[in-house]
């Protein structure tokens, strides 16, 4: 027979389990009209498939001929975002601008990269090396 304590333990381990499997992006803040640049890059063979825009934020979904996504996101600095299971965080630098990059070890994996620029906070991840997605996200100006 399974007790109230057994079921909150359970509880606690998966939250626990769940929480150190992903990264979190949060900084405190008011939340502003987005106004934001998209990527002047997109690799050859990706589209634009989806767009949802609001006041405080734009996605847009991009898919190849094989349906593999591309997914780019800007949100207002003070929000929060989470990356789900990375392997291998680097950050780099460029033009005064710090990017996080998630390169996943597990093959199917997404790979992301994350980085600040005046009040957004932009987001792009695929299935894609990372230098591509660099090159996506160095061309958000």
């Amino acid at each position: 027979m399974v007790t109230t304590a057994d079921v909150r333990a359970d509880v606690l381990s998966t939250v626990n389990h769940w929480a150190n499997d992903v990264t979190h992006f949060f900084s405190y803040g008011t939340f502003t009209v987005l106004s934001v640049e998209e990527p002047a890059y997109i690799p050859d063979s990706y589209t634009e498939s989806t767009r949802l825009k609001s006041e405080n934020m734009l996605a847009i979904t991009y898919t190849d001929k094989t349906g593999s996504i591309l997914q780019f996101k800007a949100i207002p600095r003070y929000s929060s975002l989470e990356i789900n299971i990375v392997d291998i965080v680097e950050q780099i630098t460029v033009e005064n601008v710090i990017y996080h990059v998630f390169d996943s070890k597990i093959a199917g994996d997404k790979n992301y990269v994350v980085w600040d620029t005046g009040e957004q906070r932009y987001y792009v991840g695929a299935n894609l090396p990372t230098g591509q997605l660099m090159a996506v996200a160095k061309s958000v100006k």
